[in-house]
């Protein structure tokens, strides 16, 4: 990223992130505070639009339509769908995901 890029997700991004914060604490790798720490840092970048979210509705039928030609889970896709419409590059950590946007033309970054 250069610093002129925005920053878009589907409103799937906050329920992801905080089910990773809650995982990281089960697995013990963070502590409670720092959780509640990343949710708000989280929060404050939404609130201060460094992060959009979007409405899922523009991307749900391209999402199903990837989901199935992929055989790949709906959820995932929905993400390449919206990156697909938005022309944009994806990041994620899943390397099949990835892999899928790769394959529907997708520039995708794993982290």
């Amino acid at each position: 990223m250069t610093g002129d890029e925005q920053i878009i997700a589907t409103p799937m991004l906050t329920l992801e992130a905080h089910n990773v914060f809650w995982l990281s604490v089960h697995r013990g790798l963070i502590p409670k505070d720092h959780a509640f720490k990343l949710a708000y840092t989280l929060k404050t970048f939404l609130s201060e639009g460094v992060i959009m979210i979007e409405n899922l509705e523009p991307y749900l039928n391209i999402g199903l339509e990837i989901a199935i030609r992929q055989s790949h889970s709906f959820y995932d896709s929905l993400g390449i769908a919206q990156a697909q419409v938005l022309n944009a590059s994806m990041i994620t950590a899943d390397v099949r995901q990835a892999e899928i946007a790769r394959a529907e033309h997708v520039t995708c970054t794993i982290i």
